[in-house]
C-alpha cells in the first residue's frame, strides 16, 4: 500500500494483525505515532513507515518479532532514543532511521546487530562518539552516520568493515586524523568525510582505495599537500578536497590519472600554489571543474579545450595572469557558468566567449581586461548573469545596461528611453538615452553644454547627473545617480502603460523644466516651472523628488498636487503644511486653492502654455488684494 495517499493515524489496534508480516505503507500522509501494539505482530518480517509524518517514539518490543530483517522508519518526524529493545533485533538486516529528529547516544548494543547490511542513521540529532563497536558488523555494505552531532574521533575499528561500501560521517564534529586504518577498507567506493574538524594530512595510503568513486573530504582542516599517491585513484567520478589548508601545487601527474573523471573536481579555498597544471585538458568527461581562491599563477592553459563535456569552470581568486586564451574554449559548447574574476588576468575579452550559447554566468571582473566588450553578448539569450566591472573596459554604458537591453527599459517617451544599469563599482543609476531621430545634426553643441551645466548643478531636489555620452550622430545620454526618482524620466512603461497618472513628459526631476536636458533652445519659461515647484514645495512642506505612491510606483509632487485638487477642498488639506494649514482661516481657502492652481500652470509640461513671469505677478498681486478685504 506504498506510495499512495492515504492519510490519517495509524490504527491503534493494529496489534490484532498477529500472522502479518509485512507493513509496507511507506510514501503516504500517515500522521501520529505509531501504535505500541504494532509490537504484538510478532511474526513481522518487513516494516516499512518511512516517507509519512509520523511523529513519537520508536515503540518498545519490536524484539518480540524474531523474524524482522528491515525496519525503515526514514523521513518521518519522530523523536527520542533508540530504545535498548531494539538492539535486539538479531535479524535486522536493513535498520533506517534517517531524516528524522532521533537524539542521544549510539550504544555498545548496536554491535549486536550482526547480520545487518545497511545502517541508515544520518539526518538526526545523536551525539557523543561513533561507537567502536560498530566495527563488528562485518557483513555492513552501507554506513550513514551523517548530519549528526557525533564527537570525538573516527574509530579505527571501522576497518574490520571489510565488505563495506559506503562510508558516510559527513556533517558532524568529528575531531582528530583520518585513521590510516580506513585505508584497508578496499571495497569502498563512496568516502564522505566533509563537514568536520578532521585535522593532519591526507595519508598516502589513500591510494589503496583504487574502487573509490566519490570522495569528499571538504570542509575540515587537513594540512599538507595533495599526496601524489592519489594518482592511483582513477576510478574516482567525484573528487572534493575545497576549504581545507592544504599547500603545494596541484601535481600535474596525479591530475592526468583523472581523466576519467565523470562529475567535479573541486580543489578551491586552499592555499594551493604554482601553475594551473595543463593536464587538466585531459579530463575530458569532467562537467565542473573548481580551483578557485588559491594562490595559483601563471596562464589559463590552452589545453583545456580538451574539457569539451564542462559545464562550470571557476579559477577565481588567484594570481593568474596573461591573456584569456581563445582557444581554451575553442570547444568547450556546454559551458554554462565561466568565473575568471579577481585575476590578473590583461588583454582583450574574446570573441569567443559570445559564442557560448548555453553560457548562463559570466565574470570576469576584476582584472586588467581592456578593449571593448563583445557585442556579441547581447545575443547570449541564456545570459543572466555578467559581470566585467573593475576593468579597463569601453563601452562602460553598454555594459551597464546590457547593450541597452530592452529588458532594461524602466521608461521611455518619443524623445528619450530611460535604462537601468549597474556600474562596475555597484552602483545602480538611471541612463536617460535621448532618441536622436528628433533631433537635428546642430543640437551636438547644445547637447554638450546643456549636460555639461547639468553635471555641475548640486541640490537636495535635483537628481545628480554623475556624466553624459556625447558622440555626434550616435549617441546621447545622461546618467544619473537617482534611480528611483529618475524613474519618471519616461512617459510609459513598455507594456504600454503610464509610470504615473500624467500623461505629459517628466524630464529631469526637481526644479528644473522637462525640457532642460534636451531642447534647443531653453527660455524663461523654464524659470517659470522652478518657480511653480517652488510654490508647491513651499505649500506643502514636500520635496519635489523621491515621493511615491502608496503601491509604490513613483509620482511627482504636480501630480499629488493634481490628485489633491481634482477632488475638493477637503484632500487638498492632507497635503498642505500642517503648519501652514494651523494658521489659515477658512476664509482663506479660496487663496489656498488658487495657489495651487497657479503652480500648476507654471509647470505645464508644454513650455507655451505656462505664463510668463509678468502674468505670474499678476496673479498674485490678485490673490493678496483677496486677502486684503
Amino acid at each position: 500500500m506504498s506510495q499512495n495517499l492515504l492519510s490519517g493515524e495509524l490504527p491503534s489496534n493494529l496489534g490484532v494483525l498477529h500472522s502479518l508480516k509485512f507493513l509496507v505503507l511507506n510514501s503516504n500522509y500517515f500522521h501520529g505515532s505509531i501504535p505500541p501494539s504494532i509490537t504484538n505482530c510478532t511474526s513481522l518480517v518487513n516494516v516499512s513507515l518511512s516517507f509519512n509524518a509520523l511523529t513519537g517514539k520508536i515503540p518498545v518490543g519490536f524484539s518480540r518479532s524474531p523474524n524482522l530483517t528491515f525496519l525503515s522508519l526514514a523521513s518521518n518526524k519522530m523523536t527520542g532514543e533508540i530504545p535498548d529493545d531494539l538492539y535486539n533485533c538479531t535479524n535486522l538486516s536493513s535498520l533506517s532511521l534517517a531524516e528524522n529528529n532521533f537524539s542521544g547516544l549510539i550504544k555498545s548494543g548496536i554491535q549486536n546487530l550482526s547480520k545487518l547490511l545497511r545502517l541508515q542513521l544520518n539526518a538526526n540529532s545523536f551525539i557523543g562518539p561513533i561507537p567502536p563497536e560498530i566495527g563488528n558488523l562485518n557483513q555492513l555494505i552501507t554506513l550513514s552516520l551523517s548530519e549528526n552531532k557525533f564527537s570525538g574521533q573516527i574509530p579505527p575499528e571501522l576497518f574490520k568493515l571489510s565488505n563495506l561500501q559506503g562510508l558516510s560521517l559527513y556533517d558532524n564534529a568529528l575531531e582528530g586524523t583520518i585513521p590510516d586504518e580506513l585505508f584497508e577498507l578496499e571495497e569502498l567506493t563512496k568516502l564522505l568525510l566533509h563537514q568536520n574538524k578532521l585535522v593532519g594530512q591526507i595519508p598516502d595510503s589513500i591510494s589503496k582505495l583504487k574502487m573509490l568513486s566519490y570522495l569528499d573530504l571538504h570542509g575540515n582542516r587537513l594540512n599538507g599537500s595533495i599526496p601524489r599517491s592519489m594518482g592511483q585513484l582513477n576510478q574516482l567520478l567525484v573528487l572534493d578536497l575545497s576549504h581545507n589548508l592544504l599547500t603545494g601545487p596541484i601535481p600535474g601527474d596525479v591530475t592526468a590519472h583523472f581523466k576519467d573523471m565523470q562529475m567535479y573536481l573541486n580543489l578551491s579555498y586552499n592555499h594551493l600554489v604554482g601553475n594551473v597544471p595543463t593536464e587538466l585538458g585531459m579530463l575530458e568527461m569532467i562537467q565542473a571543474i573548481d580551483i578557485s581562491n588559491n594562490n595559483l599563477s601563471g596562464f589559463i592553459p590552452k589545453t583545456l579545450a580538451g574539457c569539451r563535456n564542462l559545464f562550470n569552470l571557476d579559477f577565481s581568486g588567484n594570481n593568474i595572469s596573461g591573456p584569456i586564451p581563445a582557444e581554451a574554449f575553442s570547444r568547450m559548447d556546454l559551458l554554462e557558468s565561466l568565473n575568471l574574476s579577481r585575476n590578473h588576468l590583461e588583454g582583450e575579452i574574446p570573441e569567443i566567449l559570445a559564442e557560448l550559447d548555453h553560457l548562463s554566468s559570466l565574470d570576469l571582473s576584476q582584472n586588467n581586461l581592456k578593449g571593448t566588450i563583445p557585442k556579441g553578448f547581447a545575443n547570449l539569450s541564456n545570459l543572466v548573469h555578467l559581470n566585467l566591472s573593475f576593468n579597463q573596459l569601453e563601452e562602460d554604458l553598454e555594459n551597464a545596461t546590457g547593450f541597452f537591453s530592452t529588458d532594461s527599459i524602466i521608461g521611455a517617451s518619443s524623445l528619450s528611453t530611460v535604462y537601468k544599469g549597474q556600474m562596475k563599482d555597484g552602483q545602480v543609476v538611471a541612463i536617460k538615452r535621448l532618441n536622436l531621430q528628433h533631433f537635428s545634426a546642430n543640437t551636438d553643441k547644445i547637447f554638450k553644454r546643456e549636460a555639461n551645466t547639468l553635471s555641475h548643478m548640486r541640490h537636495r531636489n535635483l537628481v545628480k547627473v554623475l556624466g553624459y555620452v556625447w558622440e555626434s550622430g550616435k549617441m546621447k545620454a545622461l546618467v544619473l545617480d537617482d534611480f528611483g526618482t529618475a524613474r519618471i524620466l519616461g512617459l510609459h512603461l513598455q507594456d504600454g502603460s503610464t509610470l504615473s497618472s500624467s500623461a505629459a513628459l517628466q524630464g529631469t526631476v526637481g526644479y528644473m523644466a522637462p525640457e532642460f536636458a534636451y531642447m534647443r533652445k531653453v527660455t524663461t519659461k523654464a524659470d517659470v516651472f522652478s518657480f511653480g515647484i517652488i510654490v508647491m514645495e513651499f505649500l506643502t512642506k514636500r520635496r519635489p523628488t523621491g515621493l511615491s505612491e502608496e503601491d509604490g510606483l513613483p509620482i511627482t509632487l504636480r501630480e499629488v498636487v493634481t490628485k489633491a485638487l481634482a477632488n475638493g477642498i477637503e484632500p487638498l488639506a492632507d497635503i498642505v503644511d500642517p503648519l501652514l494649514a494651523w494658521n489659515v482661516t477658512k476664509d482663506h481657502d479660496i487663496v489656498l486653492v488658487d495657489l495651487f492652481k497657479l503652480s500648476l500652470c507654471c509647470t505645464l509640461p508644454d513650455p507655451e502654455h505656462r505664463p510668463n513671469m509678468n502674468e505670474v505677478l499678476s496673479a498674485l498681486v490678485k490673490l493678496q488684494t483677496t486677502l486684503s478685504c
